[in-house]
């Protein structure tokens, strides 16, 4: 990978608070900041999958709840013919 070097002024506590994270994650201060800023491909097509879920989630949600009003709208339609059965038998 072809590289070239950022000088960048902050605090110190924002240098310590970079230093602890990369630590923390054993790698160094430059590789913490390509992973913020220029995540891997996996993160990408990840994000892409998680949006596509959400989208057919939503599709899903929406056909659920036209079954369901069409169960009601079926199951008064029932009691309406029934209540109507009823009475041109008596």
């Amino acid at each position: 990978m072809k590289t070239e070097h950022l000088t960048v002024a902050t605090s110190p506590t924002f240098k310590a608070f970079l230093l602890r994270q990369a630590r923390l994650q054993n790698i160094d201060v430059s590789e913490l900041i390509r992973r913020q800023f220029h995540p891997p491909a996996e993160t990408a097509t990840l994000r892409l999958l998680t949006h596509q879920l959400r989208q057919a989630t939503k599709r899903a949600d929406k056909a659920l709840d036209a079954s369901l009003q069409a169960i009601e709208d079926t199951q008064t339609r029932i009691q309406q013919l029934r209540a109507a059965a009823r009475k041109e038998s008596q």
